[in-house]
């Protein structure tokens, strides 16, 4: 039997759940709304991939030993098309 692996989904872990999903919204990425109790919320990537954000209670829920990684261990780059200047705080695709 042979395994095909393929990558799914890439996951977060959030700090401010509303600040990342404000963050990827800017983005234009299709968030959906997480209602006022959410803990983990699935953003589709298109391909099949998914963003994964989830709060730090959440990830504690499997791995009650995890403390957040200081610095930040991970990082990523989105290419949105947003013409120059570029801002954190607004990007409007092309």
């Amino acid at each position: 039997m042979e395994i095909t692996t393929q990558l799914d989904a890439v996951g977060i872990v959030a700090r401010d759940l509303d600040a990342s999903l404000g963050f990827y919204r800017l983005l234009g990425l299709p968030v959906p709304d997480p209602g006022p109790d959410a803990a983990h919320v699935e953003i589709p990537l298109g391909g099949g991939m998914r963003l994964m954000v989830d709060t730090e209670d959440v990830v504690r829920s499997f791995h009650p030993t995890w403390t957040p990684p200081r610095p930040a261990a991970a990082g990523s780059g989105w290419r949105c098309g947003c013409p120059p200047p570029r801002t954190w705080t607004r990007c409007t695709p092309s």
